[in-house]
């Protein structure tokens, strides 16, 4: 579920990609689609479940365009804040 025009607790962002209770590798298949969609400068919020995003959403941000701006881990849930390059 993709949510526009949200507000994190301390960042803005342009889309949020809901995607608890997604295994791998639907997270970062979905966060990928998801940037796609978004202009350059616009922002990401994703909060996933699956521990596997700790590492494929990273990976992801480090080998494309985009940057990781945070990454959190809260309660069983991870959040990323991703800017699209």
């Amino acid at each position: 579920m993709v949510k526009p025009g949200s507000k994190s607790t301390e960042t803005l962002y342009d889309m949020e990609l809901d995607a608890r209770g997604w295994d791998c590798p639907l997270p970062v298949i979905h966060t990928i689609r998801a940037l796609n969609r978004l202009n350059p400068g616009q922002i990401l919020r994703v909060v996933a479940t699956d521990p596997g995003s700790m590492v494929d959403i990273p990976a992801y941000a480090n080998q494309s365009e985009n940057t990781l701006l945070e990454s959190v881990e809260t309660e069983g849930e991870f959040h990323y804040l991703i800017k699209k390059g």
